[in-house]
């Protein structure tokens, strides 16, 4: 009989202990949920202060500072009345209209050209009813050796820039922006307003005598350039949306500032 008394109370005991260690972790897990909460909310309260502070969100997506074939690209986010002010400040840049005569002619519904290295290009106008393509001047400059056309068909359209020294076509997007100097180009698109083209892109050319050089390219897939303008020689601004492509929309904006200086061995 006293054994088994004892035996029941071992089992008490154990039972009593076990109940206890239970208690005991849900207490740790407890005061575990409880810590981490206040980590989140001051975490938050951090966030919700410092957009209070800057006036934006933040997103990390383009290089705060890069350097790429002697030019220093140096972005930064800005808020939206920011923007604002500087769009007010926008120069509309028209592609230069020097004259063409000396190596591009028109005949019918072809131009043809001749490039520098005496290379033969021609570009035609085609329609069968089904299917076309056609291709019209928008300007040369003599400063960059630089031709650019608008090239459509029964679904795309965009610009096209010719070098006279390069036998190329450089397609651009949709959009395109001139440089106050003529010497650059900014050109982009987004799903939502070119949607055939399936990209959210930004580039940014240098015209030169010799080629068009590409400095720099910005492709995302969640967010589209919806704006970029030149506020002077070295200066644009970009409009950035994000992409809801289950709704086929553009939500909230964020806006960058990106500035351009010549960076020759270490001097800027």
């Amino acid at each position: 009989m006293k054994f088994n008394q004892f035996i029941l109370l071992t089992i008490l005991l154990f039972s009593c202990q076990q109940k206890k260690k239970e208690n005991m972790e849900s207490i740790v897990e407890l005061e575990k949920k409880i810590e981490q909460n206040k980590t989140e909310r001051v975490e938050n309260k951090t966030i919700e202060l410092e957009k209070r502070v800057i006036g934006f969100d933040t997103i990390n997506i383009f290089p705060k500072d890069t350097i790429i074939n002697s030019w220093n690209l140096a972005f930064k986010q800005i808020n939206e009345s920011d923007f604002k002010a500087q769009i007010r400040k926008q120069v509309t840049t028209l592609f230069e209209q020097d004259n063409t005569s000396e190596f591009l002619i028109k005949i019918d519904s072809c131009y043809y050209l001749t490039l520098n290295s005496k290379e033969k290009d021609t570009l035609c106008n085609f329609d069968d009813g089904e299917y076309h393509e056609k291709y019209s001047l928008i300007g040369f400059s003599k400063k960059t050796n630089t031709l650019i056309f608008d090239w459509e068909n029964w679904e795309e359209a965009h610009p096209i820039l010719i070098n006279l020294n390069e036998n190329k076509h450089w397609i651009l997007c949709p959009e395109y922006e001139i440089s106050p100097d003529q010497s650059w180009v900014t050109t982009f698109s987004n799903y939502i307003d070119n949607p055939i083209y399936e990209e959210n892109e930004l580039f940014l050319y240098e015209l030169t005598k010799n080629s068009v050089n590409e400095i720099y390219r910005f492709s995302n897939e969640n967010y589209g350039v919806f704006a970029v303008r030149w506020t002077d020689t070295n200066t644009i601004i970009i409009e950035l949306k994000k992409v809801d492509f289950e709704s086929f929309k553009a939500t909230e904006s964020y806006f960058f500032k990106l500035t351009k200086t010549l960076y020759n061995n270490g001097y800027k």
